[in-house]
């Protein structure tokens, strides 16, 4: 990786129930490029940050989502899958009353 650039990333697929159906919690992109499109909670990764920790923090900061069971879904670096750069990423999954 290049010092100064962000190459890991977080994302979290919080999923909801109401009775029998679930759905997926997203959120409105704030920044560009992509503002305005959808997109599950998640950001980029610091040098000196934790998996666990950023993804808490992301998850809380974007959703108010707080104390929710996170569990490492997949990781993946597929080298052209993001316009800007390579990002690694490691997917969180959770599961969640809708109502919450």
């Amino acid at each position: 990786s290049h010092a100064g650039i962000n190459t890991d990333a977080v994302r979290c697929l919080v999923f909801g129930l109401m009775g029998s159906v679930a759905g997926v919690l997203l959120i409105e992109r704030g920044l560009n490029p992509f503002k305005g499109s959808w997109a599950s909670p998640g950001g980029f990764v610091g040098f000196d940050d934790l998996f666990d920790e950023i993804v808490r923090h992301e998850l809380s900061d974007e959703t108010s989502l707080n104390n929710v069971y996170l569990e490492q879904l997949h990781a993946t670096g597929s080298v052209h899958r993001d316009s800007c750069e390579r990002v690694m990423t490691v997917a969180c999954h959770a599961l969640v009353k809708a109502t919450d």
